[in-house]
């Protein structure tokens, strides 16, 4: 977790111009990442998210309402909110259908959880329009929303409230006897319904089920589109303003990502006030302290628009989150239990300010904060951004036309995804994939359309990740406004946009072309060098490196590793790459091996394993003690032994001996080492120099012996002399 402790304010508000500094700007750059985006169906409705089934199939949300299954290219409705008697569903510009997720013990017959899955979506207010009777009560409503002063709202006076949608999680039964399945319309269980407090948008996504079995939901923070829905910074009824605003307010779940279990009847946790679900005893305000809302996982955040774990194979199991900002930054960030991710009082990494109608890039030139922490930034810790850029919206509150040359963003709203661990693009393989909404209303940058959508990616294991845009293979079209990410169950990924379109992220294609070519190295002697490349195009790919333009035996995969380099290994590496379309080498990588400094290291071991036999096929090394004074060594032939876990080698010597000789006279040799009279000082001194034990009554043989200087063989043979089989004849140097 990375916090940050901002700045000292001046009088008034303003910032110090010599303060700490702030995090620069972050832009995008041209990626050497090229892909294709192929379309897979179009849903007929702005598609909002997608999951796999549990039947393998695609289920894809658009935000009119509709479940919508992709199978095999064929597209049929599993449910359509709209025509839901008991859902007086909202479709509405910023408002509608956002997310569904199946329970994870969904085939499980024995589970509470069987044949069960999750919405979340909005509702009208009232049951006729703007008028009629409320359609339900919430669970949650915010303290300015109800002006009456009851102290509980009912449906006879809560009319009287401010707030302008319902946010709701539902839970269904899908009817598997259907193909392809369909949702039971009739099966709808309200587990949360919130009051949404200000205007149309920031409503957030979800659900979905993380890697612990889970539901999380995000909640927007119920804000308007500006500093708030009124127009004035000052409003009352301002989503973000209430006790410093709704994402920093744990009384309440709007601008929080929540957890929880949906079921119940099950034992763990507590239950809800509602009684619909419970709450995990693991959540990080599950004691309520304090106020605090026990559904709560982390807050902060402003209007979080895409989530999800690295949970597939090579995963770390991070949650990655897309927030919305509002005028300067959009961000993503690394979601960890209890974190605080700073909103309304950062966006991004930088305070939120009054100057709407404002760069952003320079906040030491006399700007107004719209608000301060308790205590002010110096003491306000919170979790900085993975990655963030600047968005191209701007916003001008008092009628003033927005300034042209501030639209030098990437975009209008940052639309979170995955990380990719499919094996179709091997460039992406651990990148973070996500994108923009849009290039704006306004004038798009060069080579945009207006209205296009962007895709990135990012390295999440730099500290600091540069955020990168695709390259497109030749003939490529991006739709317009990008709305989600689908991952099928192999780790590809789905673009979703507001066309209907479901596009797959595909390799480029054609011969490959170089990613990331090969970098020189300099080690020193008997130091690993490694080696790797990335590609794009079409897989599967095949690689062949070379030394100096000679092709390197069994050097045949991306990375090239060169364990206990030698001088004579110095030279250029180069890989030739290649797939169905054809081939590329990579540009040449120099491997320079330094010779290694002078060392004290000594020489503490020598082995060797080979075949006993009788006569003269026995196991004979030499050693050789230099003049200075006596050594003492531990000497082993080890055969049974090697025949057990986890060598289990075949064929072992059963019964070894071992003799040492000075010339032909015998100096010491032993049988059985558990017989020896000295056998504890043998495994003590084993011990010691890190050779594997000996199991106890192993028919192994070892002794400790302290030679003079001179030369020495030593025999290993069988000690009924007529038996054969494999041994390993071990010298030690004792310190």
């Amino acid at each position: 977790m990375k916090l940050v402790a901002l700045l000292s304010i001046a009088a008034g508000g303003a910032l110090l111009a010599a303060g700490p500094a702030l995090a620069a700007a972050v832009g995008v750059s041209p990626g050497s990442v090229k892909i294709g985006l192929q379309q897979i169906a179009n849903v007929g409705g702005p598609a909002m998210s997608m999951v796999v089934g549990p039947d393998g199939r695609f289920y894809v949300c658009t935000l009119d309402g509709k479940v919508r299954v992709i199978d095999n290219g064929a597209v049929t409705t599993a449910l359509d909110l709209a025509t839901v008697a008991a859902v007086p569903f909202l479709f509405a510009s910023a408002n509608g259908f956002y997310g569904l997720a199946f329970h994870p013990a969904f085939n499980d017959a024995a589970s509470a959880g069987y044949r069960k899955c999750y919405t979340y979506a909005d509702e009208r207010k009232f049951a006729s329009g703007s008028s009629g009777p409320l359609t339900g009560l919430p669970d949650y409503w915010h303290p300015e929303q109800y002006t009456p002063g009851a102290p509980t709202p009912t449906l006879a006076n809560y009319a009287l409230a401010t707030f302008d949608h319902f946010n709701v999680l539902h839970e269904w039964t899908v009817n598997t006897g259907a193909t392809p399945p369909t949702i039971d319309p009739a099966s709808s269980r309200v587990l949360l319904r919130l009051a949404h407090p200000n205007g149309g948008g920031h409503n957030g996504t979800g659900p979905r089920f993380g890697p612990d079995g889970f539901l999380y939901l995000a909640i927007g923070d119920g804000g308007g589109s500006g500093n708030d829905y009124s127009g004035s910074v000052t409003s009352p009824t301002d989503g973000h303003s209430n006790n410093g605003g709704n994402g920093q307010d744990r009384t309440h779940p709007f601008g929080k990502l929540l957890r929880l279990d949906p079921l119940p009847g099950n034992s763990a946790g507590t239950l809800s006030a509602n009684g619909q679900y419970r709450i995990p005893a693991t959540n990080p305000f599950a004691d309520g302290a304090n106020g605090s809302l026990r559904e709560i996982f982390a807050y902060g955040l402003r209007n979080p628009w895409g989530f999800n774990w690295d949970s597939r194979p090579g995963g770390d199991g991070r949650l990655f989150l897309g927030n919305v900002g509002q005028h300067h930054r959009e961000e993503i960030n690394i979601i960890t239990a209890g974190g605080n991710y700073g909103w309304p009082y950062l966006e991004g990494s930088v305070p939120l300010i009054n100057q709407d109608n404002f760069s952003g890039d320079d906040l030491t030139a006399g700007v107004t904060f719209l608000r301060t922490p308790p205590g002010g930034y110096a003491s306000f810790s919170s979790v900085l951004p993975l990655a963030e850029y600047k968005t191209r919206r701007q916003y001008a509150p008092d009628g003033a036309a927005a300034i042209p040359a501030n639209l030098t963003g990437d975009g209008t709203a940052v639309t979170g995804g995955f990380v990719y661990r499919g094996t179709a693009i091997p460039a992406l393989a651990g990148t973070y994939v996500f994108g923009d909404y849009s290039v704006g209303d306004d004038t798009p940058p060069a080579g945009f359309t207006i209205h296009q959508a962007r895709l990135f990616y990012l390295n999440p294991a730099q500290s600091a990740p540069v955020i990168f845009e695709f390259a497109y293979t030749a003939g490529t079209t991006v739709p317009s406004y990008l709305l989600g990410f689908g991952q099928d169950s192999a780790g590809e990924l789905y673009a979703l946009f507001a066309t209907g379109d479901v596009r797959k992220l595909v390799p480029a294609a054609g011969a490959p072309e170089i990613v990331t070519p090969p970098v020189s190295q300099t080690v020193t002697a008997g130091g690993t060098a490694t080696f790797s490349i990335t590609a794009n195009g079409g897989g599967p790919f095949t690689y062949q490196w070379s030394r100096n333009g000679v092709a390197i035996a069994g050097a045949t995969s991306a990375t090239y590793a060169v364990p206990a380099a030698q001088r004579f290994q110095s030279g250029a590496l180069t890989v030739v790459v290649t797939n169905s379309a054809g081939s590329v080498t990579s540009a040449a990588a120099t491997l320079t091996v330094n010779a290694a400094p002078p060392s004290t290291a000594r020489l503490i071991n020598l082995a060797t394993r080979g075949f006993v036999g009788t006569g003269a096929a026995v196991l004979i090394p030499g050693l050789v003690i230099s003049p200075g004074g006596a050594k003492t060594l531990l000497i082993r032939a080890v055969g049974p032994t090697l025949g057990l876990d986890p060598f289990n080698v075949p064929g072992v010597l059963a019964d070894p001996k071992i003799t040492i000789y000075s010339g032909s006279t015998v100096i010491l040799q032993n049988d059985d080492w558990g017989a020896n009279a000295d056998a504890a000082t043998t495994a003590l001194v084993a011990a010691q120099v890190g050779a594997f034990p000996l199991p106890a009554g192993s028919k192994d043989a070892a002794f400790v012996v302290t030679l003079p200087s001179g030369g020495y063989t030593v025999q290993a043979t069988a000690a009924d002399g007529t038996s054969s089989g494999i041994a390993l004849v071990e010298v030690y140097e004792v310190p």
